[in-house]
């Protein structure tokens, strides 16, 4: 009988130790979370960036990525700034060229009606697998020329 429970004894522990190293060696584990969206978040600005400083207008598309393992990431954008989140973690950045969500009808800007812009468009939600487009377009501001970077939603 002692040989019976000794051995359902030793079964037991044993699953207990591959029960515990199989939540170490997780694949998701390592993962770290933060990392990967600040990574996603300095891609993204860094295209936003170049778009920028073309000094000419662009048009160019990117697609919002999924983390490395597989989950979904969410893009939003507000007034100028970009917010990533996936999994309850988040990394949020404002490029320094400023990004705008709202439409340009050719009207003449300045930077208060930029501002009063920026602040009441609306907030646009992106998800992995969706298109964001960023168009660079010259515009009159204070009555010279620059160039504005917009985003919009993509097909």
């Amino acid at each position: 009988m002692d040989f019976i429970v000794s051995k359902v004894a030793m079964s037991v522990c044993a699953l207990m130790v591959v029960a515990v190293l199989a939540g170490v060696v997780d694949s998701d584990a390592f993962v770290d979370h933060d990392q990967e969206l600040a990574t996603i978040l300095v891609r993204f600005g860094g295209l936003v960036e170049r778009a920028a400083t073309s000094c000419s207008e662009v048009a160019a598309d990117w697609t919002v990525p999924l983390l490395s393992d597989g989950e979904s990431v969410s893009v939003s954008i507000q007034a100028g700034i970009v917010a990533i989140e996936a999994e309850g973690k988040a990394a949020r950045a404002q490029p320094a060229c400023g990004i705008h969500t709202w439409d340009w009808d050719g009207s003449m800007l300045n930077l208060s009606s930029i501002e009063e812009l920026d602040e009441s468009s609306p907030r646009l939600q992106f998800t992995s697998g969706e298109t964001i487009l960023i168009d660079t377009v010259q515009v009159m501001l204070e009555n010279e020329c620059a160039y504005l970077v917009f985003i919009s939603r993509g097909l």
